[in-house]
């Protein structure tokens, strides 16, 4: 009556670990109908210096983790800025290169950062002020994208979606 099943244990073929406690006397016969029936019995003798050490080992384990921990987060806050940076910079001239290949115009032009909560609703107002081509809205649309009469390129840095 003194077996218990550690549960959680389990392994991806179905093995379970239990412990039982009986009498020295006992030992024998339990681990031969143990071998019979195909279980697999262990001897287990508890060390109070191996318990110590297990404990020390663990506490220096996680000492080393949370090292690691910290040193990995502050290359992430380190390398973030810079990543960042140079995803917008990449932004930059891209914005750059389509005012050119699109309208023609060279160095001088104005880039601005608009961020609206519905970037649907400002569309139609920027369409009108930039005076937006009925021909070529209706070409673009045939072949499945969008046109705008000025360049419109999308940034979600913290977006599940990615950036466009």
């Amino acid at each position: 009556m003194s077996a218990l099943k550690f549960t959680g244990m389990d392994d991806k073929d179905g093995n379970t670990l239990w412990r039982v406690v009986m009498m020295k006397s006992q030992v024998d016969h339990f681990k031969k109908a143990c071998r019979e029936n195909r279980f697999v019995p262990r001897d287990f003798e508890y060390s109070v210096e191996g318990y110590k050490k297990l404990l020390e080992q663990r506490v220096a384990l996680e000492e080393q983790t949370n090292q690691a921990l910290s040193r990995a987060k502050d290359i992430c806050r380190a390398a973030w800025g810079d990543a960042m940076s140079a995803w917008i910079h990449i932004k930059a001239m891209r914005i750059f290169v389509e005012s050119v290949l699109r309208f023609g115009q060279g160095t001088p032009f104005s880039a601005f950062v608009f961020s609206p909560r519905n970037p649907a609703k400002p569309r139609p107002a920027l369409a009108d002020i930039f005076g937006a081509d009925k021909a070529m809205t209706d070409a673009a649309a045939e072949d499945g994208e969008e046109y705008f009469p000025y360049v419109s390129l999308s940034f979600f840095p913290m977006a599940g979606g990615g950036a466009k």
